[in-house]
């Protein structure tokens, strides 16, 4: 099986509001400001409380809350034109790698994003990549 990759590069301008989002699939792109925000940390938050749970320290949420938390983290990540790249993609399987050097976003499990289309998550046709530099 050939997969699609679909680049989404989460670029920092070190002004501390916002970062570039340009998303890429071959020639077809989109750029977003994604904000970070106060709905951001809460993401990083709800992770880090994942975290916890994987060294023993932390409660296992419920499953609905995780189902949940994966959409919000779709919805955060894809609006505007970047929501618009997503719903052209093509059916069959799609790796979606997201690269970023803004800690914020370093400290989100995109692993668990929940795609609108390919559920339930995980699903052999959507791969969430976060890719450390």
């Amino acid at each position: 099986m050939t997969s699609i990759f679909f680049e989404l590069f989460l670029l920092d301008q070190r002004n501390g509001n916002d970062v570039i989002a340009l998303a890429r699939r071959g020639a077809d792109t989109a750029i977003e400001h994604i904000p970070v925000d106060a709905a951001l940390k809460a993401l990083a938050t709800f992770g880090q409380g994942l975290g916890k749970v994987v060294t023993g320290q932390g409660q296992r949420p419920a499953a609905a809350d995780l189902k949940k938390f994966g959409g919000e983290l779709f919805a955060f990540l894809f609006r505007g034109s970047l929501k618009a790249m997503y719903d052209r993609l093509p059916a069959g399987a799609v790796s979606l790698q997201i690269l970023s050097d803004r800690p914020e976003i370093k400290d989100v499990p995109w692993e668990y994003l929940v795609t609108p289309d390919r559920q339930p998550s995980p699903h052999r046709e959507r791969s969430i990549i976060r890719v450390q530099p």
